[in-house]
């Protein structure tokens, strides 16, 4: 044992400090990284995309309506998905279905083959079509938003 009377070395008296010191390093570096990692994860999350809602869709029975072609009797047989904007405008839609079908019935029936041959064709109808669908269903109620329609049955005979 050593004796409280002898003086001790003067490297012993430093330990404590030297510790003390260490582990104010460590702590300093620690919070640093730290401070550095959460800086980081909250810019990349800013910087994230939103993936798109999921898509809406208003899916309509057939249509099978005769053309306008005086020289022959043709038909129409056509089928349509309508893409629409959010469930709000779905719902408002399916709600008026007899009268949309009633406004895309009506278009169909004034068509002629000849209106309806080519790619450039389909895309003006189907323009048309949505056109028709964004009207609003009556005095102060709002348009419809329709952003595409789909055609998923298309025969001519």
């Amino acid at each position: 044992m050593a004796n409280p009377a002898t003086p001790q070395p003067a490297a012993a008296k430093r330990r404590p400090w030297l510790l003390i010191g260490i582990v104010l390093l460590l702590m300093s570096v620690t919070g640093t990284a730290a401070a550095v990692y959460l800086m980081h994860r909250n810019k990349s999350d800013a910087h994230r995309v939103k993936p798109p809602a999921p898509p809406v869709f208003v899916s309509m029975e057939p249509f099978t309506v005769n053309l306008a072609d005086t020289d022959s009797d043709r038909y129409l047989h056509i089928g349509l998905a309508l893409k629409v904007s959010d469930t709000t405008n779905q719902q408002r839609i399916v709600e008026h279905m007899p009268e949309v079908r009633s406004r895309i019935l009506l278009l169909l029936a004034s068509k002629q083959v000849s209106d309806l041959g080519t790619i450039a064709d389909k895309h003006k109808l189907a323009s048309e079509i949505r056109t028709l669908v964004d009207q609003p269903f009556g005095a102060g109620l709002p348009a419809q938003q329709v952003t595409n329609v789909l055609f998923t049955d298309f025969v001519i005979q």
